[in-house]
């Protein structure tokens, strides 16, 4: 190793010192993989703002029954993190597409759920006024899900309408399960259709997904219930 001698009279310890930092091997704590990894499309478009019958049989926006049927899923996954007596606490990671205008964004980056942004993010989450990229927004969530570590993952679509800009629904499924068959990782896909006949989405059950439909908030929460623990959860080793 070369060092000039004003800089060993100046500074006795800096040649050791560079020394052990050539030689001396550096520790990288991996981050083990999330149990489950959860990407949600959820809609953000003006059809949402239409009505369908409440829980105590009256009417509301099915965008205000969107947000407290989400915000009763937050909670269950928050206690699937939450350990139990004789079990370690599991990882699971949220993140979140939204419609903006005719393209998609992420309103929460996949990442270790946080249960307290998820809820801010749906208190302010604004009043729906989107076009429904419904394929670009399954694959920006589904882009996500490839390129993260975990042992299941799922891809869970809420919508209350056809794909109206962009790419479409079934080609976007058809590409995400091309990519992730080179890494010998399943990515499961489930569709709640709200307020629409899920027949709409037949292909997209052809091709394997999962495909449910809800007609008031009732069904919705039921619904969403059913998949948490017969789809997603379930699937945590």
């Amino acid at each position: 190793m070369f060092t000039t001698p004003l800089l060993r009279r100046r500074f006795p310890g800096t040649a050791l010192l560079i020394a052990s930092l050539l030689v001396s091997p550096v520790i990288v704590h991996a981050v083990p993989p999330a149990d489950v990894a959860l990407a949600v499309v959820y809609d953000t478009s003006g059809s949402m703002r239409s009505s369908i019958r409440t829980e105590d049989g009256r009417s509301a926006p099915k965008h205000v029954i969107a947000k407290r049927a989400f915000g009763l899923v937050i909670d269950r996954l928050e206690r699937f993190t939450q350990p139990a007596a004789d079990q370690p606490a599991k990882r699971l990671d949220l993140g979140i597409v939204v419609f903006d205008g005719s393209r998609t964004k992420e309103a929460l980056p996949l990442k270790p759920l946080d249960g307290a942004a998820a809820r801010n993010w749906l208190a302010t989450l604004p009043r729906p006024d989107s076009a429904t990229p419904l394929g670009d927004a399954m694959t920006m969530a589904g882009r996500t899900l490839l390129a993260t570590p975990a042992a299941s993952k799922h891809l869970l679509v809420l919508t209350d309408g056809e794909n109206t800009a962009g790419t479409t629904p079934i080609a976007a499924l058809t590409s995400l399960q091309k990519q992730s068959q080179g890494q010998d990782q399943t990515i499961f896909v489930h569709v709640l259709a709200l307020d629409i006949s899920p027949s709409v989405f037949a292909s997209l059950q052809k091709a394997g997904a999962t495909l449910i439909g809800a007609s008031d908030e009732k069904q919705l929460q039921s619904q969403l219930d059913f998949i948490l623990e017969t789809q997603i959860l379930v699937e945590a080793p």
